[in-house]
């Protein structure tokens, strides 16, 4: 049994949610996928705020997946994005996230002040003509690298403002990305950094070692002996720091976005138990925090991974209508 850490479920309320069961499917490739920060502008007016941003963060995988969704956004729902897709395997070396996470921040900001200064008086006269609202700062983040590295970017900005002058690009990112019109969209995670998932995680990489010991039939040896492996792995003093921090930085994420899960009710590295889980707890602490109540948490399911195909209009009625809801359109 797979068991969160550093998370105090114990007042957790027992909720339901709506979901809604939908098959996902994405292709694309990109050849600058391996660049640390990918700029896409959006290539047709969307349903979002004149200046928005959406953050992608996940890893290239071997069929490039993730990098297919940002033409989701900037040719589909019409936002321009920021991506970035790290290394595969980044999972087994916490300490990798956590400063991958601290490099990652630097580009960000550094992109969001160039962002600022090139719309300088273009927002305040659209928002003086138009009433729109300032532009905002959403995230969609892929598998648990994703999940962790948005965790940590968020937790490593607040420290950040600590000792940041007020107006800067630091704080101007924040109220962007943490008001309560922003949206984090987690995509088949978060799970815990546990032996059951590295293991799962291995089992499934095209390493040629693990195909071969699958092939001859030995997965039901195999698989308790890297249990046991990982289990004191994760118990170095070397990584377990580090794992401390990654869970706890998913404890601290903003309380004002609102948070949406989406998730393959068959996928055999996390299982969608521990993904509601989180989505409970999340959802019990920002409605115990906040006037409105509840709602600040959404689920979408769909029915198994196997069914992932290159039709992306499916993608778009999960993701485009998360963004539709707020225009009531």
């Amino acid at each position: 049994m797979i068991r969160w850490t550093n998370l105090d479920f114990r007042h957790v309320a027992k909720k339901r949610f709506v979901t809604q069961t939908r098959r996902i499917g994405t292709k694309s490739t990109n050849e600058g996928s391996h660049r640390p920060l990918i700029f896409t502008k959006k290539t047709r007016a969307g349903t979002c705020n004149e200046g928005d941003l959406v953050i992608l963060l996940g890893v290239c995988d071997r069929q490039d997946q993730h990098v297919g969704y940002v033409n989701v956004y900037s040719r589909d729902i019409g936002i321009d994005s920021l991506a970035h897709f790290g290394s595969e395997n980044q999972l087994f070396w916490p300490r990798q996230i956590m400063r991958q996470t601290s490099e990652l921040l630097d580009q960000v900001v550094l992109r969001w002040a160039e962002r600022i200064a090139s719309r300088r008086g273009v927002s305040t006269a659209l928002a003086a003509t138009t009433g729109a609202r300032p532009p905002r700062v959403h995230f969609h983040v892929f598998s648990n690298e994703g999940a962790f590295m948005y965790a940590m970017l968020v937790s490593l900005l607040q420290r950040k403002l600590r000792s940041a002058p007020n107006p800067s690009p630091y704080s101007s990112l924040w109220s962007c990305l943490s008001n309560s019109s922003s949206h984090v969209i987690f995509d088949s995670s978060p799970a815990p950094i546990a032996p059951e998932i590295l293991t799962r995680t291995l089992l499934n990489s095209p390493l040629r070692l693990v195909k071969t010991l699958k092939t001859l039939g030995l997965k039901p040896i195999i698989t308790p002996l890297f249990d046991k492996i990982f289990k004191l792995y994760l118990k170095l003093p070397m990584v377990e720091p580090h794992v401390k921090a990654l869970h706890r930085a998913l404890t601290l994420v903003p309380q004002g976005p609102k948070y949406h899960f989406l998730y393959a009710l068959d996928d055999t590295i996390v299982e969608p138990g521990v993904i509601e889980f989180y989505a409970a707890w999340l959802a019990h602490r920002d409605a115990s925090q906040n006037d409105a109540g509840a709602g600040v948490v959404t689920k979408h399911s769909f029915p198994s991974l196997r069914d992932i195909t290159a039709v992306e209009d499916d993608y778009c009625s999960v993701v485009g209508g998360i963004f539709l809801e707020e225009s009531g359109r």
